[in-house]
């Protein structure tokens, strides 16, 4: 049951402004997986000294919603045109030091062959420089913790027909801040 306020205590919105609202990062990523499980991952080349797999995708730009954001990372990333079936996962990032908090959305984004060609992107140096399908036994060997569960309650969600709504991997609901 929710409480009530206490004497004194306002509802004002004071501390925010619907013109200038705090900064926040919204990710679109897409959960992708081959016939026998396996998730496809990327390995980025920028912030990442362990050399740690994510999902592809990526950050919305402006005005983007996060589901076409994931539909647009993952192509830049991988070269497979995905459609979104559902939203999976809502993963609420903290704010680090020079980087502002972020929600990443996870998008269920069906099966592929696992022999299905990637591409991933071309640059000097290159945004990602690997892809591996990684069965959903060997996440921890080849994620950050974070981004394993996050994986996980992806595929929970996706078996289940639930939404997991996180924090940095955790559900939320069970979460002590």
């Amino acid at each position: 049951m929710p409480a009530r306020l206490r004497e004194g205590e306002s509802m004002a919105h004071s501390d925010t402004s619907p013109l200038a609202p705090p900064p926040i990062r919204i990710g679109g990523l897409g959960l992708i997986q081959d016939p026998v499980g396996r998730i496809l991952m990327v390995r980025p080349t920028y912030d990442n000294p362990k050399g740690f797999f994510q999902l592809p995708g990526g950050g919305a730009g402006e005005g983007e919603p996060d589901w076409e954001a994931a539909i647009r990372e993952v192509r830049e990333e991988t070269g497979l045109l995905v459609t979104p079936q559902r939203l999976l996962v809502k993963d609420w990032m903290p704010p680090r030091p020079h980087r502002a908090a972020g929600l990443n959305f996870v998008y269920d984004c069906g099966t592929a062959p696992g022999d299905i060609p990637i591409a991933l992107p071309p640059g000097e140096p290159p945004e990602l420089d690997q892809y591996r399908w990684i069965a959903p036994a060997h996440l921890d060997l080849h994620c950050a913790g974070y981004q394993a569960l996050r994986v996980r309650a992806a595929l929970h969600a996706r078996a289940t027909g639930t939404l997991a709504e996180l924090k940095r991997g955790l559900p939320i609901y069970t979460t002590v801040t």
